[in-house]
């Protein structure tokens, strides 16, 4: 498999935007941090601490500004742990609706380049973390930060059906098939 190169084009369409923050709402636990980890329990734990205090205010004192105060701040804490990951999602789709059209990535040798305009950005196959085929396309997690996408229709250059094997080879991790029941495979 060596001197093998692929070169995509994604066209960053409405549709892949949408299918990229459905896989991250799906996986994102696999790719969470550990300070991440720790700010959930944070939440969820001051969560039902405020609104556990906030009953025992109630029953002692009745309504007062203390008790909407405790109730307010406990029901923020747990809506956030419970819509994080989503939240992180939708940021993740606002900053990939700002890459241009002209986005190009390519793996090969060398690594994983992704060009867009006058930028580029290089990765090692060792800061790959988790390799996803989902809804038509390859998705790449890498430095537990970006994802880079690799629909199969928007291949120039390698064939999306040789893929599977050399980013195996090359990084050593499997790619991992989601199924999708809403969506069958594209």
């Amino acid at each position: 498999m060596e001197n093998e190169k692929f070169v995509v084009r994604p066209r960053l369409e409405r549709r892949l935007l949408e299918d990229l923050v459905a896989l991250h709402s799906k996986v994102g636990k696999d790719t969470d941090t550990k300070i991440t980890r720790a700010a959930d329990i944070v939440l969820l734990v001051m969560g039902i601490v405020m609104i556990v205090d906030a009953a025992v205010m109630f029953a002692l004192n009745g309504v007062t500004g203390t008790f909407v105060l405790t109730l307010l701040v406990g029901a923020a804490a747990l809506v956030l742990f419970a819509f994080r990951r989503r939240f992180a999602a939708r940021r993740m789709q606002r900053n990939s609706e700002k890459y241009s059209q002209n986005q190009t990535t390519t793996v090969d040798d060398d690594g994983i380049r992704v060009a867009s305009g006058s930028a580029e950005a290089s990765y090692r196959y060792d800061a790959v973390e988790a390799i996803y085929r989902w809804r038509g396309a390859y998705v790449l997690y890498v430095d537990k930060v970006h994802i880079i996408p690799l629909p199969f229709a928007d291949f120039v250059e390698g064939s999306p059906d040789a893929f599977p094997a050399y980013i195996t080879e090359k990084t050593g991790l499997p790619v991992q098939t989601l199924s999708d029941q809403k969506n069958k495979e594209r």
